[in-house]
Protein backbone atom coordinates (compact mmCIF):
# COMPACT_ATOMS: atom_id res chain seq x y z
CA UNK A 1 0.00 0.00 0.00
CA UNK A 2 1.27 3.30 -1.19
CA UNK A 3 1.79 5.85 1.89
CA UNK A 4 -0.38 9.14 1.03
CA UNK A 5 1.31 12.08 -0.09
CA UNK A 6 0.63 15.43 1.93
CA UNK A 7 -0.18 18.63 -0.69
CA UNK A 8 -0.83 21.59 -0.09
CA UNK A 9 -2.36 24.19 -2.30
CA UNK A 10 -1.14 27.76 -1.99
CA UNK A 11 -2.57 31.11 -3.14
CA UNK A 12 1.24 33.02 -2.64
CA UNK A 13 4.26 31.73 -2.88
CA UNK A 14 5.80 31.14 0.73
CA UNK A 15 7.48 34.34 2.59
CA UNK A 16 10.01 31.56 3.96
CA UNK A 17 12.11 28.35 2.67
CA UNK A 18 11.13 24.87 1.94
CA UNK A 19 11.69 22.63 4.65
CA UNK A 20 13.98 20.04 3.79
CA UNK A 21 11.72 16.88 2.38
CA UNK A 22 9.05 18.85 1.42
CA UNK A 23 8.93 20.20 -2.09
CA UNK A 24 7.62 23.50 -3.81
CA UNK A 25 5.85 22.41 -6.97
CA UNK A 26 3.64 23.76 -9.75
CA UNK A 27 1.74 22.66 -12.51
CA UNK A 28 3.15 22.33 -16.30
CA UNK A 29 1.52 25.89 -17.10
CA UNK A 30 3.90 28.38 -17.95
CA UNK A 31 3.75 31.77 -15.25
CA UNK A 32 3.36 34.76 -16.82
CA UNK A 33 3.79 37.62 -15.16
CA UNK A 34 2.39 39.70 -13.84
CA UNK A 35 -0.42 36.83 -13.51
CA UNK A 36 0.94 34.90 -11.05
CA UNK A 37 -1.00 31.67 -9.07
CA UNK A 38 -4.12 30.72 -9.53
CA UNK A 39 -5.05 32.51 -12.70
CA UNK A 40 -5.60 31.01 -16.20
CA UNK A 41 -4.39 27.66 -14.71
CA UNK A 42 -1.12 28.25 -12.63
CA UNK A 43 -1.57 26.17 -9.85
CA UNK A 44 1.19 25.61 -7.62
CA UNK A 45 1.29 23.40 -3.88
CA UNK A 46 4.09 21.85 -1.65
CA UNK A 47 3.74 18.23 -1.63
CA UNK A 48 6.33 15.62 0.75
CA UNK A 49 7.42 13.29 -2.35
CA UNK A 50 9.78 13.98 -5.21
CA UNK A 51 7.67 11.27 -7.50
CA UNK A 52 6.62 13.03 -10.81
CA UNK A 53 9.01 15.84 -11.04
CA UNK A 54 11.66 18.33 -12.41
CA UNK A 55 13.65 20.79 -11.77
CA UNK A 56 11.85 23.99 -12.80
CA UNK A 57 14.12 27.49 -13.99
CA UNK A 58 10.71 29.53 -14.67
CA UNK A 59 10.91 31.74 -11.48
CA UNK A 60 7.22 31.69 -11.32
CA UNK A 61 6.84 34.42 -13.48
CA UNK A 62 7.97 37.33 -10.97
CA UNK A 63 5.46 35.99 -8.35
CA UNK A 64 6.23 37.40 -4.74
CA UNK A 65 8.96 35.62 -3.03
CA UNK A 66 9.83 33.78 -6.38
CA UNK A 67 13.75 34.76 -5.23
CA UNK A 68 13.52 33.09 -2.53
CA UNK A 69 12.54 30.03 -4.51
CA UNK A 70 14.57 29.30 -7.05
CA UNK A 71 14.66 25.55 -6.59
CA UNK A 72 11.66 24.41 -7.31
CA UNK A 73 9.64 21.98 -9.17
CA UNK A 74 7.23 21.67 -11.91
CA UNK A 75 5.07 18.32 -12.59
CA UNK A 76 6.50 16.43 -15.07
CA UNK A 77 4.01 16.27 -18.36
CA UNK A 78 5.80 12.71 -20.22
CA UNK A 79 4.85 10.86 -16.88
CA UNK A 80 1.02 11.99 -17.89
CA UNK A 81 1.54 10.89 -21.22
CA UNK A 82 2.01 7.43 -20.73
CA UNK A 83 -0.15 4.69 -21.02
CA UNK A 84 -0.25 2.65 -18.00
CA UNK A 85 0.91 -0.99 -17.47
CA UNK A 86 -2.41 -3.53 -17.52
CA UNK A 87 -2.49 -6.41 -16.06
Amino acid sequence: MKKAQLRKALELLPSEPVPAGQYLVHNDMTPTKPLGLGLHGFRAWIQTKPDNLVECRCNFGGCMHSKLHKLHYRVDRRTFDQPEARP
